[in-house]
């Protein structure tokens, strides 16, 4: 009995040994798959710079901030803004900034789902023995892409926009979207989904455009005659419209534009337009385009705040007969 007693004893140590081993190995083993896939999981988090976007970035200098505060993302610098210094931490802004103040377009890397994309197509194509469909479509897709004045587009849509009072929240309209791929199908990154692209885009085309009719004016071979006129907003707030007919100093035909559609200040409280708050919009505008020597009638209508502000802009053309300055209101 105490022989076997003690065989049985001896079993029960062996079985348990093995069990502890057992657990011991697989508790190894599940360690040894958390630790691969938190290292994999973190070298996937790591930020990817994009080289041909950051040849343009400098590092921080002096008392400059490496990181963002708020995110703990890198920094980086624009190489060509020395002062004052422009910084952001997206690769598509920086892109934006190097092409509207630096004029450097940059072409961003092809997406990886694209590029995975032609991947399979080429081995779909190979498998079948058609390799030669597959750089045939290839090459289409690149004629299709090479076709696309994108500048062009842009200002379209700018103006589509514009013209027909559209939403600018119209980038996320999958029918607008869907319409430009009916037409080129590589066309699809044409329009931004960003919130507040368009907004950005009209923005710009602005800008563009006023400095374009302001070095029309400026050279106009005739004076440049204005008129002017309040306009009142359902809720109450008043706005001063200036326009100016002038020839055009190319094509020599009359033309009207829109200078400005600026919101009266209301010194004398909410939506009014008297005579010196209207002054001041105007004299704005006139700096802002630098037209004061090439100024001829004024046209307004007969409001009572007219005659004061016909008095006020009067006033800088007698100072200038009188001093001979170069323009209006100098010594």
């Amino acid at each position: 009995m105490s022989q076997i007693s003690s065989h049985t004893s001896d079993v029960s140590n062996i079985s348990m040994t093995s069990a502890f081993s057992t657990i011991e190995l697989h508790t190894s083993d599940s360690s040894a798959v958390r630790n691969a896939a938190t290292a994999e999981s973190q070298r996937k988090r790591k930020r990817k710079t994009t080289a041909n976007t950051w040849i343009h970035a400098r590092e921080p200098r002096d008392s400059e901030p490496a990181r963002c505060s708020r995110k703990n993302e890198k920094i980086y610098y624009c190489m060509h803004c020395p002062d004052p210094p422009y910084r952001t931490t997206v690769s598509t802004t920086f892109r934006n900034h190097l092409l509207k103040n630096h004029g450097i377009e940059l072409q961003t890397d092809e997406h990886p789902v694209k590029r995975q994309r032609n991947t399979l197509i080429q081995d779909a194509f190979a498998k079948a023995g058609e390799m030669s469909a597959a750089k045939r479509l290839m090459e289409q897709e690149e004629t299709l892409r090479a076709a696309v004045n994108r500048k062009a587009a842009i200002e379209a849509l700018v103006q589509l926009v514009t013209v027909r009072n559209l939403s600018y929240n119209c980038c996320s309209w999958p029918e607008l979207h869907a319409f430009v791929c009916a037409i080129n199908n590589t066309a699809d990154d044409l329009i931004s989904l960003s919130h507040g692209s368009i907004q950005k885009l009209v923005s710009n085309s602005y800008c563009v455009h006023k400095d374009i009719l302001r070095r029309k004016l400026q050279s106009s071979p005739s004076k440049l005659h204005l008129s002017a006129d309040v306009w009142s907003a359902p809720n109450h707030k008043g706005f001063l419209g200036i326009c100016v007919k002038f020839v055009d100093p190319d094509t020599k035909d009359t033309l009207q534009a829109l200078l400005a559609l600026s919101e009266l200040p209301g010194l004398d409280g909410p939506g009014s337009h008297g005579g010196d708050e209207q002054w001041k919009l105007l004299r704005n505008v006139l700096e802002d385009y630098n037209i004061w020597s090439k100024i001829g009638f004024y046209t307004g209508d007969n409001h009572g705040s007219n005659d004061k502000l016909c008095r006020l802009l009067s006033i800088p053309f007698r100072r200038v007969q009188g001093s001979g300055a170069g323009r209006p209101g100098g010594n």
